[in-house]
């Protein structure tokens, strides 16, 4: 009998965890983003306090203090090649399938290469892997998307120069095959992905300034190896305003605002 009743206490904890409030983080454990996902789970929200390497403002994350912006602030975080910003494709989830893509962002950088975004699988197959990516290649933004049908890139540019050190707004919508891209505003590109799938199948992960090509190979077998350097901001998915610092599943330790 003690043996049935404690079987029952964890069937009912393991229950109220997978259909309770925290449903849509905890159900993604088949997509390989537990790990990242579950300390999203421990964040806690600590007073205001003197945190001088965050300009005063910080969080806790499983024992330890993490930066953040204050509210209203408008300006940038600077991202280097060690600095990864990740956050959940779907706002505050992750989905592996989905039928359409809606972000944005603002960006300034004097490099003439680096990955921007990427939402893709961990590698590509050898028949093509789906991805969208937005990248800088001599100077110039480039968008690319596969659903599965092209086994190789099939860079589309913008012909706009970003690489600059002024600040540029992307914008990027898609609905199954249909894709369209805006740069400071205006719209740049209409673009149809290759005939076949209309999904766009992921690790349910996108990186804001690219990610190491070594530990994600779909970069390098796309010969996309040089991370994002510069300044982001103003970041949105699906419309919803994301906070650089806090939302981001990989803290910055030390953050570096930009101005102006």
């Amino acid at each position: 009998m003690r043996i049935i009743r404690k079987l029952i206490i964890v069937k009912s904890l393991f229950e109220q965890l997978c259909f309770g409030k925290k449903t849509k983080i905890l159900m993604r454990l088949d997509t390989g983003v537990s790990k990242e996902v579950i300390e999203r789970i421990d964040l806690k929200e600590t007073d205001e306090k003197d945190c001088l390497k965050c300009d005063g403002a910080c969080f806790e994350r499983k024992g330890t203090i993490v930066c953040r912006q204050r509210e209203n602030d408008v300006r940038g975080i600077h991202i280097n090649e060690q600095d990864s910003l990740i956050f959940p494709n779907n706002v505050t989830f992750s989905v592996a399938s989905s039928k359409s893509s809606n972000f944005s962002f603002e960006f300034r950088t004097l490099k003439q290469f680096g990955v921007l975004w990427l939402e893709g699988a961990w590698s590509q197959a050898e028949d093509g892997g789906d991805f969208v990516l937005v990248f800088i290649d001599e100077g110039k933004l480039y968008v690319g998307v596969n659903l599965g049908a092209d086994v190789h890139l099939k860079p589309i540019s913008t012909n706009v120069t970003v690489a600059d050190n002024h600040w540029h707004s992307v914008a990027f919508r898609r609905k199954e095959r249909k894709c369209e891209l805006w740069v400071d505003s205006k719209k740049i590109l209409h673009v149809v992905s290759s005939p076949g799938d209309t999904i766009l199948d992921t690790n349910g992960l996108v990186y804001l300034g690219g990610a190491n090509p070594k530990k994600h190979k779909l970069l390098k077998s796309l010969d996309l190896t040089n991370k994002f350097v510069g300044c982001v901001k103003n970041l949105k998915i699906f419309g919803k305003e994301i906070n650089l610092l806090v939302d981001s599943l990989k803290s910055v330790e030390t953050p570096k605002y930009c101005h102006g």
